[in-house]
């Protein structure tokens, strides 16, 4: 299942509330949550009936309904064309069809229609922001974001998140509005509403190094292109003319796919996004081996760029960092070096020939040549197969060929990575020198190879100086006149001025407690929160590893504390200090959608929104649609050449169909006794089966027809889609952002909410505006959601805790 994200109205509130894009004090000079929290409260149920979720092929993005007839407003990269046919998913669970209308990749708007017939009253739906009168949102405008971040979930209803309108910045030559509403893949297409409920733009792309860097489409473009159309002055085209439009338009991308790769200005285009969703840093070398496994869709003629476990490999095996490149998680590289020291210790475990005498020289005049490179063992077989060794001379030579070349960067080698990157560095150092005229020195070199970026294919160099490396060479002697040039916009900075946190805004939060941070050794791993007044907290206990003793910072000091024992269900520890503590209040209120909350940190104290209703945190997702509740483990063929059915780029053996024989090169044409003529049609059969049914595949190999039966495994429950929840699209864009909770799955009764805080804030209290306590965060699942338990289920560990 793939979330979308571009590594991308008439009715009324029934309570008016005034206009409410820009709160005033009140008599004490403070903001006014209050008013605020009423208006966040009042929408937050009429914004979320409107928002759908979207199934398209095997992607899923948001939408939001704006007129009662059907009219769906989500993003140019959830449906990629005009005419295409896809799946709405309400928010009560009930699905229908639509057909994209209108769409337009520069400003990543589309327009939809609901095909099916609208039930009594109307489709819900909201009203549009009047742009025409008030003009688009501000900065410093409080909005509100609804989207299925991290995709379509039957557990968990849309999430509401607040924020404020923090500037512009262009996307493609359009200007979008950057806020503080996190969004995250998934969240695409979805409504950013000005804060009486009205629709004011539609939720595109993120930065993921910044979980302030979120942006939006302005509505006052998409009324420029399409407003006669909404306000109903222009008649919708014929639906069956909007069909033959879809499937001339899939035609078309299929034969540009088919005939070409990319061209250079596809991957000048693949390669801008790459750095925008990895960092300006983002090796060429990596660029190119993920441009060389990308394609153009068949179906939709979009980029395909698929980061697969064989480019992972070849990425690793030219000598990067998976983790520091961003590519992975460092739980999902934990994750990876386990599977494959599994599949290593399999692999021992089968009777293997043993290597001649000549051979175990080789191996080993090989493991010194390639010292402090990890050898594949299949890639190890290969070379010592290739070589020839003279012990005459005691000289071993490696006669690689292209094709064996090829075949070890796909075992996860590269035995040239080493002399690529010393000639490259070279290449580097001689062009800077060449620059400076050679005057630089050894420290000011290195401070300039770090920042410097160079193409192998054009000769071109780049020099990206950030302001602490220009400040150190000019502390060198160096560049004093120059100063750093971005074009990057400084999020912190904006959201300083103009943030849901801003000074402005955190002078009215309640008076709390100081936080109380938990140190192991010298680092702080979390917070805690006071329970009884003699000397008993509680925190999350994930985070203390097996440590009997910890350290607390209470009052400016640092005080050791005993971990008297920790509870498995709700993940809290239970700690104790010889001090008495000043505790917080709980609130008698019930926390609901819409409600107001701040999280104090050990720096600063952030306002969220509670964004759903109390409920239990699984320990896996359950997927709406054909996301992820049931997996046959295929990758197609990115241009899907077949004309006869689904043609298999990958098959991996721990999965369903390699386990059932299914090989690379096969082409799968029926399910179940249905064609499928593409990877979508595919998947949106294999979403009608539940994890453990057995289906039969017929298959084309080498002009040979096989019958396949193949069981369906729930893909949250494999090895290689182990706890989906923490290793999606999504989480990976999340780490980017901030650290992440290590457990942030499987807990009882939880509140979630968007206060901006990350793993080190958990296990301290939650507060309502009124400084109450609602609950204990326990866990920052992603960009866009932390989780906080209710007082329920805070009491029940705290009593066995006590009793154990």
């Amino acid at each position: 299942m793939k979330t979308l994200l571009s590594p991308h109205y008439l009715t009324i509130c029934a309570l008016t509330l005034g206009n409410f894009s820009a709160f005033t004090k009140d008599a004490t000079q403070h903001f006014d949550l209050k008013s605020l929290e009423a208006a966040t409260a009042s929408i937050a149920d009429p914004c979320r009936e409107a928002t759908v979720g979207m199934s398209i092929g095997n992607a899923q993005g948001t939408g939001v309904i704006i007129d009662p007839k059907g009219l769906i407003l989500t993003a140019h990269h959830c449906v990629d064309y005009e005419g295409r046919e896809f799946e709405v998913i309400l928010s009560d669970g009930n699905r229908a069809k639509a057909i994209a209308v209108y769409s337009d990749k520069a400003s990543d708007t589309a327009l939809a229609l609901i095909l099916d017939p609208a039930p009594e009253g109307g489709w819900p739906h909201r009203p549009l922001r009047p742009v025409d009168s008030l003009g688009d949102l501000k900065d410093g405008d409080w909005c509100v974001a609804y989207g299925n971040g991290g995709g379509l979930q039957l557990n968990r209803p849309a999430p509401m998140r607040l924020g404020r309108v923090l500037g512009l910045h262009e996307w493609q030559g359009v200007k979008q509005f950057i806020t503080d509403n996190t969004v995250v893949s998934g969240d695409s297409g979805g409504p950013l509403f000005d804060i009486e409920g009205r629709v004011a733009g539609i939720t595109s792309n993120v930065s993921p190094k910044s979980a302030l860097a979120n942006h939006h489409a302005r509505l006052s473009i998409i009324m420029d292109m399409w407003g006669d159309t909404i306000r109903g002055e222009k008649a919708l085209p014929e639906v069956d003319a909007l069909r033959e439009l879809g499937k001339k338009n899939a035609l078309e991308a299929q034969k540009k796919a088919k005939k070409s790769t990319l061209s250079e200005e596809q991957k000048e285009q693949t390669s801008e996004l790459l750095r925008k969703q990895y960092g300006e840093d983002f090796p060429q070398e990596v660029i190119d081996i993920i441009l060389k496994n990308s394609a153009l869709n068949a179906k939709t003629g979009a980029m395909n760029i698929q980061i697969t476990p064989s480019v992972l490999k070849e990425i690793t095996a030219a000598g990067h960092d998976l983790v520091k490149l961003g590519l992975i998680t460092e739980e999902q590289n934990k994750q990876l070096e386990e599977l494959n020291q599994k599949n290593k210790e399999q692999a021992n475990e089968q009777p293997a020939t043993p290597r001649t005498e000549e051979e175990q020289t080789i191996e080993k005049l090989l493991k010194q040549q390639y010292k402090g490179q990890d050898i594949p063992a299949e890639a190890l077989d290969l070379m010592i197969s290739v070589a020839k060794y003279n012990p005459e001379k005691k000289q071993l030579n490696l006669p690689l060929t292209k094709e064996h070349l090829e075949r070890l960067k796909k075992l996860g080698f590269d035995p040239l990575a080493k002399q690529k990157k010393a000639k490259q560095d070279e290449v580097i150092k001689q062009a800077l020198q060449k620059k400076y005229d050679g005057k630089l020195t050894d420290e000011a070199l290195a401070i300039m190879m770090d920042h410097s970026h160079y193409n192998p294919k054009t000769g071109e160099l780049k020099i990206e100086l950030s302001p602490e490396g220009l400040a150190k060479l000019q502390e060198l002697g160096f560049l004093k006149d120059e100063q750093v040039k971005s074009n990057k916009v400084d999020y912190d900075k904006l959201a300083g001025q103009f943030g849901d946190s801003a000074a402005d805004i955190s002078e009215s939060f309640p008076k709390t407690p100081e936080a109380i941070p938990v140190y192991l050794d010298d680092a702080q791993v979390c917070l805690a929160t006071p329970i009884r007044k003699e000397g008993l907290l509680l925190t999350k206990a994930s985070e203390l590893g097996d440590k009997a003793e910890v350290h607390l910072l209470v009052k400016g000091q640092k005080i050791a504390a005993k971990v008297m024992g920790k509870d498995e269900t709700s993940d809290l520890a239970l700690l104790k200090i010889d001090q008495e503590l000043t505790l917080p209040t709980w609130t008698e209120n019930t926390s609901n959608l819409g409600q107001l909350v701040v999280s104090p940190g050990a720096d600063k104290s952030t306002l969220g929104v509670i964004g759903n209703r109390p409920r239990l945190i699984p320990e896996k997702l359950i997927g709406a649609g054909n996301g992820n509740k049931a997996v046959l483990g295929i990758k197609a063929h990115p241009t899907n050449e077949s004309d006869k059915g689904v043609l298999i780029e990958e098959a991996d053996e721990h999965l369903p169909a390699g386990a059932a024989g299914i090989k690379k090169g096969d082409i799968i044409t029926h399910i179940q006794g249905v064609a499928v003529a593409n990877i979508e049609a595919l998947s949106e059969q294999v979403g009608k089966f539940i994890p453990g049914d057995k289906v039969e595949l017929i298959v084309l190999r080498e002009e040979k027809t096989l019958i396949i039966s193949a069981t369906l495994e729930d893909a949250s429950g494999s090895e290689l889609f182990a706890m989906n929840a923490t290793s999606s699209t999504a989480q990976k864009i999340s780490a980017k952002g901030g650290k992440l909770s290590t457990r942030r799955m499987n807990f009882p009764e939880c509140l979630t909410h968007d206060a901006l805080i990350w793993a080190t804030d958990c296990g301290g209290p939650l507060y309502n505006r009124e400084g109450k306590m609602v609950g204990i965060n326990i866990a920052r699942y992603d960009r866009t959601a932390s989780y906080a338990l209710t007082r329920k289920s805070v009491e029940e560990a705290l009593k066995r805790l006590l009793q154990n």
